[in-house]
């Protein structure tokens, strides 16, 4: 007989973008993101150095303003909207010559969000 884990529901920013960067991303992609990154309170980098939608994908040059990237700041949004995150994702495409397939998903939370963290993070102090 085994037992199931009982999910833990994330209330505060940094585990849920780290499920987010680890978790999550295994499941998409096979392999955890290359990095998550603080910005500011508010603003929060997952960083991807190949990211698989992006390596498959050619854009015809009359539609070069496209990035296949949003398809996947969609995925990170709707997972933090139903997960009580509201943001704005956006998909930044950061090519350098030795990681042409870099890519950046920019999370901005909205302000309600921030402070709510700050709530959690106070009451934990306390306790």
């Amino acid at each position: 007989m085994s037992r199931e884990k009982t999910p833990k529901r994330e209330n505060n920013i940094i585990n849920m973008l780290s499920f987010i960067h680890t978790s999550c991303w295994k499941t998409l992609f096979g392999k955890a993101a290359s990095g998550l990154e603080k910005i500011s309170d508010e603003k929060y980098t997952i960083v991807d150095d190949d990211l698989m939608v992006t390596r498959y994908i050619s854009v015809p040059g009359d539609l070069s303003g496209l990035s296949c990237a949003a398809f996947v700041a969609g995925i990170v949004r709707a997972i933090l909207d139903n997960a009580d995150f509201t943001s704005k994702v956006t998909a930044i495409p950061t090519p350098t010559p030795e990681l042409p397939n870099q890519t950046r998903i920019l999370v901005e939370f909205d302000a309600h969000v921030i402070s709510r963290d700050q709530r959690v993070a106070d009451l934990a102090r306390r306790k």
